[in-house]
């Protein structure tokens, strides 16, 4: 026997003779040639001929034919799956399969061009099957199926939801009472508007503070009022470009429109603030300590429970980090900020950016909003603001001529650098050391880059 260009060529001299129960000569592609110079004879029932016509051999390999995925239980399909949550992933065959025929396929997912096997253990299913279902972990990725080599074919893409952003921590809620419930009393305007207080505000109740601003209520005029509560705000609460923010705010709050106010120049002095720098560190602890015992996991950290004390216990335990506040006497009196914002009513923290490299480190970046309202309830002039004539002005202004507050609104984002393994003991014992570093420069008589 010879091969020659995939042909066969069998040359017989003499008689050659085959016997067997069955023989089939199949000419898959040509012809089947039949050539002799003499009688080709046929012999069976009914004269030995039978024609009709020819039928293809049928191919009958396992193949994967489709991957499914991510799947919920009842298999449908997941639009919004999340990095590293785990779901269902469907390959189905061309035919039914034995059991010693899949647990023969391969699993394997393509993320950002590396290939990862999945191995399974199949012995607890029984019987023949066309799909068979596996869970695997989701990523930005394709995963395969198959029993030689994957392609792309037989495979599907996973894009990740991003989860972001989602929030870290949330501070009460903006223009509501402590409760979160009523319109804040500081935002209340007009004779008798209060949720706590129902009669307080009404114009005798008022008047009954005191002689002087029953005196104000009936001889001054609005323009009396604003020119006095203006002085009061440039002569002692604010300098320089706090002082401008603080005009404009006043301005506002005689246009009675309400809604949110924001400036530029305002942020800059909340985000430079001390306060605020101490309480972004925090907030920084406590992401990184989150995304370190969820190893990485953006979708795991979120607490967007409403919180309305500084010491309530959240979802990730104690939040001990407070709040910005801006009532130092340097805020009060050589700045601006008391006057513009002074406390923080409520905020929220988000995480909007996560970038992470293959070594575990990442970039976050977060946003910090943060809300106060500019309007005075009656505990102000119940207090040492009564002695003060622009504070009693203002509160004409706003609950008796009905002049209307406003919510004054900071938000600018932050973002850090660290790595998964770092979480906020890590963090904490990082920045001691540094510190002790450089106390111990000092006290050998040496100074850090920008001291004198």
């Amino acid at each position: 026997m010879a091969g020659e260009g995939g042909n066969i060529i069998r040359n017989v001299f003499g008689k050659s003779y085959k016997e067997a129960e069955h023989i089939m000569k199949d000419a898959s592609r040509g012809s089947l040639d039949f050539k002799s110079p003499q009688e080709n004879t046929f012999y069976g029932k009914k004269g030995g001929k039978k024609l009709d016509d020819y039928q293809a051999k049928k191919d009958n390999t396992l193949l994967v034919t489709k991957v499914e995925g991510p799947l919920d239980d009842s298999g449908g399909k997941i639009r919004k799956p999340r990095e590293g949550e785990k779901h269902w992933f469907r390959a189905t065959f061309n035919r039914p399969a034995a059991k010693n025929e899949y647990k023969k396929i391969s699993w394997q997912v393509k993320i950002n061009g590396a290939r990862v096997p999945f191995f399974f253990d199949y012995s607890s299913l029984e019987g023949s099957t066309q799909t068979l279902q596996v869970k695997l972990p989701c990523y930005d990725m394709r995963a395969y199926a198959y029993f030689k080599t994957p392609i792309d074919k037989a495979s599907v893409e996973v894009k990740i939801n991003n989860p972001l952003p989602v929030y870290i921590d949330r501070f009460k809620v903006k223009g509501k009472d402590r409760q979160g419930v009523n319109l804040a009393d500081d935002l209340c305007y007009g004779l008798g508007v209060s949720n706590q207080y129902p009669s307080r505000y009404t114009l005798q109740y008022v008047e009954s503070k005191g002689i002087w601003i029953k005196s104000e209520i009936s001889n001054k005029t609005d323009e009396e009022l604003w020119t006095g509560f203006k002085r009061m705000v440039t002569d002692l609460f604010s300098v320089g470009e706090l002082e401008a923010v603080a005009l404009d705010m006043i301005e506002k709050f005689r246009r009675s429109e309400g809604g949110e106010y924001t400036n530029p120049v305002l942020t800059k002095h909340v985000q430079e603030h001390p306060s605020s720098q101490r309480f972004c560190i925090s907030i920084e602890d406590e992401i990184a300590d989150r995304i370190k015992k969820n190893n990485g996991n953006t979708a795991s950290i979120e607490d967007d429970e409403i919180h309305f004390t500084d010491n309530e216990i959240g979802k990730f335990g104690n939040r001990g980090w407070g709040h910005p506040q801006f009532s130092t006497l340097k805020d009060t009196f050589l700045g601006g900020l008391t006057i513009c914002m002074n406390d923080t009513w409520a905020y929220e923290v988000k995480l909007t950016g996560f970038s992470k490299s293959g070594n575990g480190a990442y970039d976050a970046t977060y946003k910090v909003t943060l809300y106060d309202h500019f309007g005075l309830d009656m505990p102000d002039i119940e207090k040492k603001y009564y002695y003060l004539l622009g504070f009693r002005y203002w509160f004409i202004l706003q609950h008796i001529r009905g002049y209307k507050p406003f919510i004054t609104k900071v938000e600018f984002e932050k973002t850090f650098k660290e790595n998964i393994s770092a979480g906020k003991a890590e963090r904490q014992s990082r920045r001691r050391a540094v510190k002790e570093r450089e106390d111990h420069l000092r006290n050998m008589g040496r100074r850090r880059p920008g001291e004198y």
